[in-house]
């Protein structure tokens, strides 16, 4: 995976929408995705940062159980 856009486009195949961040006065519209930067994990060699993995939280959110949703969405990834 590349770029947080590409992550993007990868839960729009997966859901009709999909929030990144979304601030409080954002009414979401389910089914979606809601997903934000987590953490950053910064990778070291020769005493120098060399690669940045950059991990996001995902939450999906739908008004009906979603056992199958999750079953789809991990053996996408």
């Amino acid at each position: 995976m590349g770029t947080r856009l590409e992550l993007h486009a990868e839960l729009l195949d997966l859901a009709p929408r999909a929030y990144y961040q979304p601030p409080a006065s954002i009414r979401m519209t389910y089914p979606c995705f809601r997903y934000e930067l987590a953490d950053v994990d910064t990778l070291y060699a020769d005493n120098r940062a060399y690669r940045n993995l950059l991990c996001y939280s995902i939450i999906y959110i739908s008004k009906e159980p979603a056992e199958e949703k999750v079953k789809e969405i991990l053996d996408h990834f």
